[in-house]
């Protein structure tokens, strides 16, 4: 049953004052630049430059919305565009720059709105320009309106290709919106934007927090500043003269399960320096069963490093009380007596450039012997390593938490995003 001041539409049950558009309808389409990243330079690189705004920066920087009092782009030569700057057309505030191209659906037609835009700006490579045609929309209201699922859902049907999507214009034309009030439009906007405000001063927050506890690394794990209460003299040793690395199993892909006993592969090391349970396969030991398997286990604050692959040289600690197995090329540190296991992980992470290096150039690749023999730790004594970890712990633990809330406000303003405009959640105006 459709509730009272609602209307069934072709996308869906919306409220009753509330319409159905094509984008081409109630949008114009304009020239757009297919100059590459090698055009262009720094903005303060070429004295004749105009803004350019590139499919690649709408993927990776921006979200909703390019504000240009706070966000930067690259520039381009106007000579490169046309002969004439009348010929150019620039951007403006309020219209809407949609990526075109994406190498997966989830941000195939990601868009931005334009906003606090005061330089000659265009619209580039792999891009859409759009401009509101007669005030349908409320600037601040257009930066959201496509991440709506339903709307979404028709970009993603819409578009083709193989290794890279993309998406035409005349596609993108015959898109349905959803098109509120301007008025409730504005208020939409105006909560989301408080929204988005929040989760910006979260992510600045964790970021100062991090270059906080990077300092502390710098100075706690060189002895540049010493607790009180200890004064021995340190000493500098090979990462192999305190600690061992054992090498993982080379499980069969054959082999994987869909459930068992878990498998810790190169890709659960995340970029947080976590050890990731989801998107995990199994193995039986039925399959094994003249193999010593146990020494391949992985217990809580177990500490791995990936050897090959993407992400080589990433270090990552299993943090949930859990028995995982340990598969090939991925190197799991296993250190002596005089060594804390959570001191290591803190001196791992300080040279976690420098591991990277060690494993060389277009194909990276690391090994355990590398490892032991390059890596060189300043060693206190056990009792100062273990009031050190402690501390810089412990700045680990406010950063995850500060980052959980994080991605709790992210949910909840997905969720709120898709009520708002779906009209499920109606605003008083």
């Amino acid at each position: 049953m459709i509730p009272k001041g609602y209307k069934h539409t072709e996308l869906g049950v919306l409220p009753e004052d509330w319409e159905v558009v094509r984008l081409g309808d109630v949008c114009d389409f304009l020239k757009t630049y297919s100059k590459s990243r090698s055009d262009l330079s720094e903005p303060q690189e070429c004295i004749n430059g105009i803004a350019y705004i590139h499919y690649g920066d709408i993927h990776t920087k921006f979200q909703h919305f390019l504000d240009m009092d706070k966000d930067t782009l690259p520039s381009i030569d106007s000579k490169k565009l046309a002969q004439d700057l009348e010929d150019i057309v620039f951007v403006k505030n309020g219209d809407l720059v949609i990526a075109d191209a994406s190498e997966d659906y989830d941000d195939i037609g990601k868009s931005i709105e334009i906003k606090n835009l005061s330089n000659p700006t265009v619209s580039g490579l792999h891009t859409i320009l759009c401009r509101d045609k007669n005030n349908y929309f409320a600037n601040g209201y257009k930066g959201y309106m496509f991440y709506l699922y339903e709307v979404h859902k028709q970009i993603k049907r819409l578009a083709c290709g193989i290794s890279v999507l993309g998406i035409s214009k005349s596609n993108l034309s015959k898109i349905l919106i959803p098109l509120p009030p301007l008025a409730e439009q504005e208020k939409i906007a105006e909560i989301l934007s408080t929204w988005d405000t929040q989760i910006q001063n979260f992510e600045t927050l964790i970021v100062e927090k991090q270059a906080l506890k990077k300092g502390l690394c710098q100075t706690l794990l060189t002895a540049k500043t010493r607790l009180k209460g200890f004064s021995e003299d340190w000493e500098v040793v090979r990462l192999g003269d305190v600690c061992e690395i054992c090498n993982g199993f080379a499980f069969q892909s054959k082999n994987f399960k869909e459930s068992g006993s878990p498998i810790v592969r190169i890709s659960n090391i995340k970029s947080n320096n976590t050890i990731s349970l989801e998107d995990m396969v199994y193995f039986s030991f039925d399959d094994y069963k003249n193999k010593n398997l146990n020494k391949f286990a992985i217990y809580q604050n177990d500490i791995l490093v990936a050897l090959s692959g993407a992400t080589t040289g990433k270090i990552g600690k299993l943090k949930e009380d859990v028995v995982l197995y340990l598969n090939q090329r991925i190197g799991k540190f296993q250190p002596s007596e005089r060594l804390n296991s959570d001191f290591l992980f803190q001196c791992l992470l300080l040279q976690s450039d420098f591991i990277l290096l060690l494993s060389g150039g277009a194909q990276p690749n690391l090994s355990t012997t590398t490892i032991k023999d390059k890596v060189l730790i300043s060693l206190p004594l056990l009792a100062e390593q273990e009031k050190i970890a402690e501390i810089l712990s412990e700045a680990d633990n406010e950063i995850t938490l500060l980052e959980q809330k994080l991605e709790s406000l992210k949910s909840q303003k997905r969720g709120l995003m898709q009520k708002l405009l779906s009209g499920k959640i109606r605003i008083k105006l």
